[in-house]
């Protein structure tokens, strides 16, 4: 069973390089599985299956709506789920990473039937694909406030998360389209994306076996737990969950989640499209523009990671957020040539990568707030509305993408004129530079911070052991 020690003793020394590490090692399998579905999947869908983009769109936001059931019950059995000999968390990731991987392959598998079946299809394997990134995701995210509660420590856990989801995204990113460019030569383009998917969803599922294996039996459990069970046969899951939208800070966080995601639905959806009819680039141009970014990408994680423990989380977002709007300010106003689109994509990874270090790290600080508020620890329930939130924002980016598309009277052979052109920039930079702005202003709002953070831990046990306590020096964040 998972341990017995208090979650507010934890010291860093119990955080071993392995365990930051092969917890890491999930953040490739996640970024695989999540980048390969926003940046391929209606360029598949339109380009390959030759399935209307409207429809496109649509598969996409049914399967959000389905996960809209899914995302808060898992949130809600992971976190009263008892757990078993690997652990409390760990066992939904050893069960559902392998079923997830194979949805993976069938995302990418065309198959010869109408469009009306194919649309069946897809809308059937994209709802299995999104069942089983939840089950396997919420979970991986949630065990990380269950390591440690140091303020620190949860940047540096999330930091390994995002260097190897940004090898991930990379291998994604900058491998796919050469990897579909050689195996066509000598196949056809709808083979060439059955390996994709094959490769990407076998990869999927190793990535998160490493983390069930490193991490089994090490998850803490807090005594708050047991008390929660008297709680929660006073609230459903739904008074729960509106609950936790009572917390202005979490309300921050959710609405920075919501709208990051929002611009990527609708800037990696509309990429392929963009690079192809709005920046004229070949295969291998998208390759190559895309490539050198992605290197960087890995580069500046634990740089960036570090750079937001010494200064914090608010400050780490807000500079964040500034890198994206001039990233796709960049392509608003300058031409779009090779060098001035690579500049742009590598501020933009730098701003991504920070987003991705805090914002579960954020999110994570909250699990005290709303103990100390409610007497309860809901970290699965905090992750999954959080996620839910970020893939409601990226499959109705994904949705006007496919909307627009379709009212522009897409098609792969007739798309190459200017009007098409500057739809597309319009799309993959235009909008973004108004949701970064809105971010931005967003992040300004935040007030948590490690001071404040740790004054709230110390009081926070203090109640714990029944004993008086003040909110002084923290009572904003309240």
């Amino acid at each position: 069973m998972y341990s017995d020690n208090k979650v507010c003793n934890q010291k860093l020394g119990d955080i071993s390089s392995v365990t930051v590490i092969g917890y890491g090692v999930g953040g490739m399998g996640e970024a695989i599985a999540y980048n390969i579905f926003y940046m391929f999947f209606i360029f598949f869908l339109t380009s390959v299956a030759g399935i209307n983009p409207a429809i496109a769109g649509t598969i996409s936001l049914v399967a959000v709506l389905w996960d809209g059931i899914t995302d808060p019950l898992v949130g809600h059995f992971s976190d009263n789920f008892k757990g078993n000999k690997h652990g409390k968390r760990v066992p939904f990731i050893l069960y559902s990473c392998i079923p997830l991987g194979i949805t993976v392959f069938l995302l990418f598998n065309d198959i010869n039937m109408s469009l009306a079946g194919k649309a069946i299809y897809f809308t059937v394997v994209n709802i299995l694909f999104w069942l089983f990134f939840t089950l396997t995701d919420i979970p991986y995210i949630s065990l990380a406030s269950e390591l440690t509660n140091d303020y620190d420590i949860r940047t540096k856990l999330r930091t390994s998360t995002t260097l190897f989801s940004n090898i991930g995204a990379m291998l994604v990113a900058s491998g796919i389209v050469v990897f579909v460019d050689y195996i066509t030569a000598n196949n056809t383009e709808i083979y060439a994306w059955k390996l994709v998917g094959l490769l990407m969803g076998i990869l999927t599922s190793i990535a998160f076996l490493v983390v069930a294996l490193c991490i089994k039996g090490k998850e803490h459990r807090n005594s708050v737990y047991e008390k929660r069970k008297n709680v929660e046969r006073k609230l459903n899951i739904a008074k729960e969950y509106c609950s936790l939208l009572k917390i202005k800070q979490y309300r921050i966080v959710v609405y920075m989640a919501f709208l990051m995601n929002l611009m990527i639905g609708i800037s990696a959806s509309s990429l392929m499209y963009f690079y192809i009819y709005s920046c004229k680039f070949d295969n291998i141009e998208i390759s190559k523009v895309m490539f050198w970014p992605m290197v960087i990408y890995v580069i500046c994680a634990i740089p960036v990671g570090k750079i937001a423990t010494k200064f914090g989380k608010k400050l780490g977002m807000l500079f964040g957020s500034i890198f994206i709007l001039i990233s796709y300010m960049i392509k608003c106003v300058l031409p779009l040539t090779f060098a001035n689109i690579v500049a742009s994509n590598i501020i933009n990874m730098i701003g991504n990568t920070a987003f991705w270090i805090l914002i579960y790290a954020m999110n994570y600080d909250i699990v005290e707030i709303d103990e100390f508020k409610s007497g309860t620890r809901r970290d699965g329930k905090l992750v999954s509305l959080n996620s839910f939130l970020m893939k409601a924002g990226v499959a109705l980016g994904m949705w006007l993408t496919g909307i627009t598309l379709s009212l522009a009277n897409f098609n792969p052979d007739t798309a190459n004129t200017d009007k098409f052109a500057s739809q597309m920039k319009l799309i993959a930079a235009g909008i973004p530079v108004v949701l970064s702005i809105l971010m931005i202003l967003a992040c300004c709002l935040y007030r948590v911070d490690k001071n404040k953070f740790n004054a709230l831990k110390k009081s926070l046990e203090l109640k714990r052991q029944g004993k008086e306590y003040f909110t002084k020096g923290f009572d904003d964040i309240l």
